[in-house]
């Protein structure tokens, strides 16, 4: 399209056209059937007490938060404590194979220390991501097929703690950001098996995820403040996880600073609206 008249007509022209074509583009992706009651069931595995001796204490103010949050939304929640890998392991299969055809989504919440592969169970044994999706698969699962499976993970993802960088801002009075590299899927998620799923990790490869002893982690703490806040407003899940990643890479000092890594191969919006 050519447009003619002056620069400030000419560029409230091409912001009109870019956002109608915007508008039909959004408006052409479909959205996941929320329908059912309750949706689903979410299941937390809140990971506090280890037989090394190790606590993570904060960890049951995030699972309260997650369950109020959940519940609110319209799914059944079950909260397990303190479970050694093999149990996971098993209360992930059992939960597969549970799920009805009227079930419309499955969640998942680790709360739990980790490292580079996976997180830990209360036995220091370590559950590969891998083997917390797979159950879920649409071939070990088909109840679940062309429906969400989201997994929101709180864990750490190794030992390095992530480094402060400043960038310009791009208008006056905007505050410093954190930037951070692109990521790469390939590790985990395969398509189509492994379509409609959402991994929501609490800290990026390879680094640190943070905790207040008394008040709960950063990434978990935020996540609920945003779906109590934006659900109710009809926004999507990626949208709501964009201002998480904004909310939580704003915290922190020099020393501490962390972003949240969302990986997705969903197909529709996501929009967990309020039932009534």
């Amino acid at each position: 399209m050519r447009f003619i008249g002056s620069n400030d007509t000419a560029t409230k022209l091409r912001a009109e056209y870019s956002k109608s074509i915007v508008d039909q583009l959004s408006s052409s992706i479909e959205v996941y059937n929320m329908n059912s009651k309750p949706r689903g069931t979410c299941v937390i595995f809140n990971n506090v007490n280890f037989t090394d001796g190790k606590k993570r204490s904060g960890s049951d103010q995030d699972a309260d938060a997650l369950e109020n949050t959940f519940k609110w939304l319209g799914f059944e929640v079950k909260v397990l404590r303190d479970r050694g890998v093999q149990d996971m392991k098993d209360k992930l299969e059992e939960l597969s194979k549970k799920v009805t055809d009227a079930d419309c989504c499955f969640i998942c919440c680790v709360l739990s220390h980790g490292n580079a592969t996976g997180v830990q169970g209360c036995d220091n044994a370590v559950l590969p991501i891998c083997d917390i999706l797979s159950p879920f698969s649409g071939i070990r699962c088909p109840a679940l097929a062309g429906k969400p499976k989201v997994f929101f993970i709180q864990a750490c993802r190794g030992s390095e703690m992530q480094k402060k960088v400043n960038i310009q801002a791009d208008s006056l009075g905007e505050k410093e950001v954190e930037f951070e590299s692109d990521f790469s899927l390939d590790s985990i998620i395969s398509i189509p098996e492994f379509a409609d799923f959402l991994i929501s990790m609490s800290t990026f490869e390879g680094c640190f995820a943070l905790r207040n002893p008394e008040r709960g982690s950063w990434f978990i703490q935020s996540l609920c403040d945003h779906l109590t806040k934006l659900c109710p407003q009809g926004e999507d899940i990626l949208s709501i996880l964009t201002k998480v990643n904004s909310d939580v890479g704003a915290m922190g000092t020099m020393r501490a600073k962390q972003i949240p890594e969302p990986r997705f191969t969903l197909r529709k919006k996501l929009i967990f609206h309020v039932p009534e």
